[in-house]
């Protein structure tokens, strides 16, 4: 795993009447400003969709070294789609950079 990048600019940031809150998982790394504190429900649905991904590409190898945009199956998971679906509108693979930990 990479060795954690101090983000600076997340202390300049200001949003009047919100909370901001950092949750982690691996490489994924989210500040977050919300109405409330919501922390833990962030917190979980980071770790359950990093799991659909991790588990879909275990099913799909292809889709993590992927140079140009991939069609996925109808029934992958919402965050792959997603990924799938801004892929396609950039004619880009942005998620290159995010899956390197999991190149061999």
């Amino acid at each position: 795993m990479r060795e954690y990048l101090h983000r600076f600019y997340r202390e300049h940031m200001l949003a009047e009447g919100l909370v901001s809150f950092r949750v982690a998982a691996y490489e994924s790394d989210l500040f977050i400003w919300a109405e409330r504190e919501l922390q833990e429900e962030a917190s979980a649905s980071l770790s359950s969709h990093r799991r659909d991904l991790e588990d879909f590409i275990d099913r799909q190898p292809l889709f993590r070294t992927a140079m140009r945009p991939y069609d996925v199956p109808t029934e992958s998971p919402v965050v792959v789609k997603l990924m799938a679906e801004a892929a396609e509108q950039v004619d880009w693979v942005p998620w290159l950079l995010w899956l390197e930990p999991w190149r061999d």
